[in-house]
């Protein structure tokens, strides 16, 4: 809004573009900064807005701007479209708030203009949580705008149920943490709720409770489902009857999500602790995130196993990227790891640790072909090694090749872009010894240059040294 106002202010045609367009006016309303202004120019920015509906977003200060927000939403309702507030110092009582009665009557008319709607607030003393101040839900779903609402976030205390059967052009569904189990909500014999446009579900729940809203959902045949579940070990163990429950639903989301065929990176990540799935290598709001981890003490290995064999069971065959993290020990999973490897048949590209690695060249020593479209392998750093690892580390990589090579699947580069070593004696001992073409930090090329000193191969030129993970290796 700060910018729109000194644009405006450049010169007398940029004055008259700026001011004569409500869409930008409307759609940067800053009421942080609102509320610090005075009444002529308060009015004076809403002017400008004309009939447009409205985009309020920023934080806002209870104590000193109250009557001001509540008079703001009860004269505009009916033109907001967007209204996205986190309030400070608003008087709570433990984890319940008290809406001011101008507020409340405001949210109980229509809004025939709003689909997004999260009003925040927390206590000034810092150690106290954000609570949701707004939309009153729970006494409040029959609101005649539900319907129209394109995203959720369902809190504590929110019958969820009847919320999701009045949201028919739902979108985008979060459901935030509860203390008390969302089972106690479910009715009996409720049919399931079809939300036909649902792409995105982000639960962050407790392991016993993730079944409870997906299995009461019909979503859109593609929805990306993001689990987030970091529980106590009291909650996740191997003979837990809630394990069984989410196979179904977890294969009935990961079929519907890979069947599009679109879906080319996967991040895979395993710990004792943590089991994390992930559909792109960087964080995207519509991808597909599968993560489990204990609190304490190792994670039980039926969850990641269940996870796989669910993921592993839908069309991978589109994956051909994938970036591998694994963490000792993972040797009662190799078998399932094998499998969920075997499912991705169209990897050409995967960036493996250096545990992910030996599991890698484990299976390839033992004749299994996985990953037959692999062409290139991928050594990044910032994994330390102690001088005798980064030996073997570096055979294994060189007998790897070679194996690969004689069971008729050979890779045709490696990539070392991401290390940091730059010794000439490393260059030459992996140039002699590598059959693939060898790609190294991207720097200046001295065949496009034409300099002869102080450049290094580039990526382009096909050959280079083994960089640091951090290790490097020079011929004994």
């Amino acid at each position: 809004m700060t910018t729109a106002r000194r644009s405006s202010q450049v010169c007398q045609k940029w004055r008259e573009l700026i001011i004569q367009s409500p869409v930008i006016w409307a759609k940067i309303i800053d009421l942080g900064i609102l509320a610090r202004k005075k009444g002529e120019w308060r009015n004076e920015i809403l002017r400008r807005t004309g009939e447009t509906t409205l985009c309020i977003t920023g934080p806002l200060d209870w104590t000193k701007s109250a009557v001001y927000f509540c008079t703001l939403l009860a004269r505009h309702w009916e033109r907001i479209q967007k209204l996205d507030v986190w309030v400070s110092n608003f008087p709570c009582s433990g984890n319940s708030s008290t809406v001011p009665t101008l507020l409340a009557d405001t949210l109980a008319c229509p809004a025939p203009a709003l689909e997004f709607l999260r009003i925040l607030t927390s206590e000034s003393t810092p150690d106290k949580s954000i609570i949701p101040l707004c939309p009153p839900i729970p006494d409040h779903v029959s609101a005649p705008w539900i319907p129209q609402l394109r995203a959720i976030t369902v809190y504590e205390g929110m019958d969820s149920l009847a919320l999701l059967a009045k949201t028919p052009l739902l979108e985008l569904l979060r459901i935030e943490p509860s203390c008390c189990t969302l089972r106690a909500e479910k009715h009996l014999n409720t049919s399931r709720i079809d939300l036909p446009r649902l792409n995105t579900i982000t639960t962050v729940q407790s392991f016993r409770d993730i079944p409870f809203i997906l299995d009461s959902i019909n979503t859109a045949p593609h929805c990306a489902l993001q689990l987030i579940c970091h529980d106590s070990m009291k909650c996740i163990t191997n003979g837990s009857n809630d394990i069984p429950a989410l196979k179904s639903l977890l294969k009935r989301y990961s079929d519907g999500y890979f069947n599009l065929g679109d879906v080319q990176e996967l991040r895979f990540y395993l710990t004792e602790c943590q089991f994390y799935l992930r559909t792109d290598l960087k964080p995207a709001p519509d991808g597909m995130i599968f993560d489990f981890a204990a609190y304490t003490g190792r994670l039980p290995t039926m969850v990641p196993s269940l996870i796989m064999a669910s993921v592993g069971s839908s069309q991978l065959h589109s994956v051909t990227t994938l970036q591998i993290d694994i963490f000792p020990d993972i040797a009662a999973l190799h078998y399932d790891i094998m499998n969920f490897f075997l499912a991705c048949p169209s990897v050409q590209s995967i960036q493996p640790n250096q545990i992910a690695f030996e599991v890698l060249y484990a299976f390839t020593k033992d004749r299994h072909v996985v990953f037959p479209s692999l062409c290139t392998l991928v050594i990044a750093g910032g994994y330390f090694l102690t001088r005798s690892s980064q030996v073997k580390y570096a055979d294994e990589v060189l007998l790897f090749l070679k194996l690969r090579e004689s069971i008729g699947f050979p890779l045709s580069l490696l990539n070392l872009a991401d290390c940091s070593s730059n010794r000439t004696e490393d260059f030459e001992y992996w140039d002699k010894s590598a059959k693939v073409n060898i790609r190294r930090r991207n720097g200046l090329c001295v065949s496009r240059t034409g300099l002869t000193i102080g450049f290094e191969q580039c990526h382009s030129c096909g050959i280079a040294q083994i960089l640091d993970v951090g290790f490097f290796y020079t011929r004994p």
